[in-house]
């Protein structure tokens, strides 16, 4: 398992569990890279009802697994979330929460996925997120500007206090935030 990875999901399961926002039966969708941290994190939490999606930096792959409401023992894997039209075993406002650590690898896939992903939370509810600070400055602003224009969409807002600027996030020299948004 990457250590740096399973660095970044402990820390989105942190201040998540800090939140302390959500029931620990509420409907939770980990989008994930290869290794499922969080969903094991948010197991030992005692969020019981956790439903995995795995990201993969690999060339595009069709579904692996059956289209279907998976539990942390299976997972759905794809490579890019790009348009609703790709089939996903996920119903619009099923979730109660979202919860994503973005490496570098897929940071810059998940700017054209936040609409759709929003589409898959109950109003009320929340995405979030940790990532590298360096994947920000990577997309020259972009993920910045995509995060305000959904706000500008009425999509959703940032929950009071975050993001927050995690120092030495990773390891030593490489900083991070934490992002909670709710839907609206």
């Amino acid at each position: 398992m990457d250590e740096r990875q399973c660095k970044r999901g402990e820390i989105a399961v942190k201040y998540f569990c800090d939140l302390n926002y959500v029931e620990k039966n509420s409907n939770i969708l980990v989008v994930n890279t290869e290794e499922d941290i969080i969903g094991k994190l948010l197991n030992d939490n005692d969020y019981t009802n956790v439903d995995i999606l795995y990201c993969v930096s690999e060339q595009r792959k069709q579904w692996i697994t059956k289209a279907s409401n998976v539990k942390s023992s299976e997972a759905v894997k794809i490579t890019t979330i790009e348009n609703d039209e790709q089939g996903y075993p996920f119903k619009k406002q099923q979730y109660e929460v979202v919860i994503m650590a973005i490496d570098p690898t897929i940071g810059k896939n998940i700017l054209p996925s936040f609409e759709i992903i929003i589409q898959w939370v109950k109003s009320g509810g929340l995405i979030c997120w940790s990532m590298d600070q360096l994947n920000v400055s990577d997309i020259d602003g972009k993920f910045d500007r995509s995060i305000m224009d959904l706000c500008d969409k009425c999509k959703w807002l940032s929950v009071l206090g975050y993001p927050r600027s995690l120092t030495d996030y990773i390891e030593p020299g490489i900083n991070g935030m934490f992002h909670a948004m709710q839907v609206v």
